[in-house]
């Protein structure tokens, strides 16, 4: 099984237009989003949807559960949201959140 970390960033709407006219409104904040999920058509879905969304500036994803904790022990990811399968091998979700729970008060 191949690892993977990878970086997309999302792309601006085509359908969207704003006359001179309107104001905008206030942005609330971006998110940044960790996907960490093994199965590649489950990935691919959640990261066209994350892509698309307006308030979403940054995505990261991960296929294994454990290279996603080194990197988030080594703050080279530091997300304001995990999205996290469950059903993994090696490492499954409820293992994965007992381990970012014990690097969590450390890094954030």
């Amino acid at each position: 099984m191949n690892t993977a970390i990878f970086s997309t960033s999302p792309r601006k709407s085509m359908f969207r237009s704003q006359s001179v006219e309107e104001t905008p409104a206030p942005r609330a904040v971006d998110v940044s989003v960790l996907l960490v999920e093994d199965d590649p058509a489950d990935a691919g879905l959640i990261l066209n949807v994350l892509n698309r969304h307006p308030r979403v500036s940054a995505v990261s994803a991960a296929n294994a559960p454990d290279i996603a904790l080194i990197q988030l022990e080594s703050g080279h990811l530091r997300p304001d949201l995990i999205l996290l399968d469950i059903h993994m091998p090696r490492v499954n979700g409820f293992q994965f959140l007992e381990r970012l729970r014990r690097i969590k008060a450390g890094i954030w």
